[in-house]
Protein backbone atom coordinates (compact mmCIF):
# COMPACT_ATOMS: atom_id res chain seq x y z
CA UNK A 1 0.00 0.00 0.00
CA UNK A 2 1.21 3.27 -0.84
CA UNK A 3 1.33 5.77 2.12
CA UNK A 4 3.40 8.45 0.01
CA UNK A 5 0.50 10.69 -0.28
CA UNK A 6 -0.04 10.65 3.62
CA UNK A 7 3.11 12.50 3.76
CA UNK A 8 2.16 15.18 1.94
CA UNK A 9 1.10 18.36 3.40
CA UNK A 10 -2.84 19.53 2.81
CA UNK A 11 -3.42 21.86 0.01
CA UNK A 12 -4.71 24.94 2.37
CA UNK A 13 -1.07 24.64 3.92
CA UNK A 14 0.78 25.01 0.92
CA UNK A 15 -1.28 27.26 0.00
CA UNK A 16 -1.06 29.51 2.99
CA UNK A 17 3.25 28.70 2.84
CA UNK A 18 3.20 30.21 -0.93
CA UNK A 19 1.32 33.57 0.43
CA UNK A 20 3.49 34.17 3.20
CA UNK A 21 6.57 33.64 1.33
CA UNK A 22 4.61 36.31 -0.85
CA UNK A 23 4.24 38.47 1.78
CA UNK A 24 7.89 38.27 3.15
CA UNK A 25 9.46 38.38 -0.32
CA UNK A 26 7.26 41.53 -0.98
CA UNK A 27 8.31 42.96 2.13
CA UNK A 28 11.77 42.33 1.18
CA UNK A 29 11.47 44.08 -2.34
CA UNK A 30 9.31 47.11 -1.07
CA UNK A 31 11.90 47.98 1.86
CA UNK A 32 14.44 47.55 -0.39
CA UNK A 33 13.01 49.77 -2.85
CA UNK A 34 12.07 52.56 -0.16
CA UNK A 35 15.54 52.50 1.25
CA UNK A 36 17.64 52.72 -2.38
CA UNK A 37 15.27 55.79 -2.92
CA UNK A 38 16.01 57.44 0.71
CA UNK A 39 19.74 56.89 -0.16
CA UNK A 40 19.70 57.79 -3.26
CA UNK A 41 17.61 61.64 -2.78
CA UNK A 42 18.38 62.40 0.41
CA UNK A 43 22.35 62.93 -0.41
CA UNK A 44 22.30 65.59 1.97
CA UNK A 45 20.02 65.70 5.37
CA UNK A 46 17.72 68.14 4.22
CA UNK A 47 16.85 66.42 0.81
CA UNK A 48 13.81 64.42 2.34
CA UNK A 49 12.31 67.44 3.84
CA UNK A 50 8.78 67.23 1.90
CA UNK A 51 6.27 70.13 3.04
CA UNK A 52 5.36 67.84 5.47
CA UNK A 53 7.96 67.51 6.53
CA UNK A 54 8.88 70.90 7.25
CA UNK A 55 5.63 71.60 9.35
CA UNK A 56 6.90 69.03 11.79
CA UNK A 57 9.96 70.24 11.71
CA UNK A 58 8.56 73.42 12.84
CA UNK A 59 6.47 71.85 15.70
CA UNK A 60 9.37 69.83 16.98
CA UNK A 61 11.69 72.66 17.37
CA UNK A 62 8.79 74.97 19.20
CA UNK A 63 8.39 71.50 21.88
CA UNK A 64 12.10 71.69 22.18
CA UNK A 65 12.00 75.55 22.59
CA UNK A 66 9.02 76.04 24.80
CA UNK A 67 6.76 72.30 25.18
CA UNK A 68 3.72 73.94 22.68
CA UNK A 69 3.11 72.75 19.44
CA UNK A 70 3.41 75.77 16.95
CA UNK A 71 3.41 75.71 13.26
CA UNK A 72 5.57 77.65 11.40
CA UNK A 73 3.68 81.29 11.85
CA UNK A 74 3.95 80.78 15.56
CA UNK A 75 0.38 79.69 16.12
CA UNK A 76 -1.10 76.45 17.79
CA UNK A 77 -0.99 73.80 15.16
CA UNK A 78 -4.18 72.42 13.70
CA UNK A 79 -3.81 70.82 10.53
CA UNK A 80 -0.85 68.24 11.67
CA UNK A 81 -1.20 65.91 13.81
CA UNK A 82 1.85 66.11 16.88
CA UNK A 83 3.24 62.41 16.16
CA UNK A 84 6.07 63.24 14.15
CA UNK A 85 6.98 66.21 15.64
CA UNK A 86 7.17 64.56 18.94
CA UNK A 87 8.84 61.70 17.47
CA UNK A 88 11.61 64.98 15.83
CA UNK A 89 11.70 66.24 18.92
CA UNK A 90 11.88 63.38 20.63
CA UNK A 91 15.40 62.45 18.49
CA UNK A 92 16.74 65.46 18.70
CA UNK A 93 17.24 65.30 22.45
CA UNK A 94 18.23 61.89 22.42
CA UNK A 95 20.89 62.71 19.71
CA UNK A 96 21.47 66.14 20.96
CA UNK A 97 21.76 67.29 17.52
CA UNK A 98 19.39 69.60 16.02
CA UNK A 99 16.28 67.85 14.76
CA UNK A 100 16.41 69.31 11.04
CA UNK A 101 19.80 66.84 10.49
CA UNK A 102 17.52 63.58 11.85
CA UNK A 103 14.55 64.31 9.46
CA UNK A 104 15.96 62.01 6.94
CA UNK A 105 16.38 58.58 10.36
CA UNK A 106 13.39 59.86 11.45
CA UNK A 107 11.68 59.64 8.23
CA UNK A 108 13.60 56.57 7.05
CA UNK A 109 12.97 54.44 10.32
CA UNK A 110 9.07 55.59 10.19
CA UNK A 111 8.86 54.25 6.89
CA UNK A 112 10.70 50.99 7.70
CA UNK A 113 8.77 50.02 10.53
CA UNK A 114 5.22 51.09 8.85
CA UNK A 115 6.07 48.56 6.17
CA UNK A 116 7.18 45.86 8.54
CA UNK A 117 3.92 46.27 10.56
CA UNK A 118 1.91 46.04 7.65
CA UNK A 119 3.88 42.90 6.45
CA UNK A 120 2.95 41.22 9.78
CA UNK A 121 -0.34 41.96 9.87
CA UNK A 122 -1.00 40.74 6.31
CA UNK A 123 1.05 37.67 7.17
CA UNK A 124 -1.34 36.84 10.38
CA UNK A 125 -4.16 37.45 8.96
CA UNK A 126 -3.62 35.14 5.72
CA UNK A 127 -1.38 32.33 7.75
CA UNK A 128 -3.06 30.30 10.51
Amino acid sequence: MDTSHQRLLPTHTVEKRRIAVFFLLSTVVIVAVGLITVQHYARSPFASLSFDSIRYYAGAESILANGRYLGLDGHPQQHWPPGMAILYAAASRVAGRDALTLVSAVNTSAYVLTITALALLLYRTNVR
